[in-house]
């Protein structure tokens, strides 16, 4: 039987099945966000995660609840950003129009939710501590966006979760 180098934390420094999961991480945010830019702000929805190995993908699972725009032709933007933790942060992937007014009469719309997942197309690159955070804007009209806020402040939760995936 052939004898496998085991590193420091146990994982074997090779030999990993493609598409193991190696760890997770995830938070969630209960803070309600607000924004009336038409630029990219940061909400509370973000969390960390140190790669074992730099050639990892991370699958990213985004899930944002609690959309609400408060005026006709609104809608939002949303983000997933990211950078070494204590560095800049840059876009990663931007989904834009992903809610927006769309109720018939002339009040806002509550309750929107959206989920995504994104697998990053290049290996993570490094072992550092990489820092992931949801943005959002307003696209278009002239009203407001909220996030983890449904029917008047009644506050829910959003998620973001990091799955490193050895290739």
């Amino acid at each position: 039987m052939a004898l496998t180098q085991v590193i420091g934390d146990g994982l074997a420094a090779s030999g990993l099945p493609t598409g193991s999961i190696i760890q997770v991480t995830y938070a969630t945010s209960a803070a309600n966000t607000v924004t009336s830019a038409t630029s990219y702000a940061t909400t509370a929805i973000k969390t960390n995660i140190t790669p074992k190995f730099s050639t990892s993908k991370i699958l990213i699972q985004v899930q944002v609840n609690g959309i609400y725009a408060t005026e006709r032709t609104t809608s939002t933007g949303l983000a997933i950003y990211k950078g070494i933790e204590g560095s800049t942060m840059s876009s990663l992937k931007e989904f834009d129009n992903v809610s927006g007014y769309t109720h018939g009469s002339d009040h806002g719309d509550y309750g929107s939710h959206i989920a995504y997942n994104f697998l990053m197309s290049d290996a993570i690159g490094n072992t550092n501590n990489n820092r992931f955070e949801i943005y959002f804007k307003r696209i278009g009209g002239s009203g407001t966006i909220y996030i983890n806020n449904y029917a008047a402040n009644a506050y829910t939760n959003s998620s973001l979760t990091l799955l490193e995936v050895a290739v």
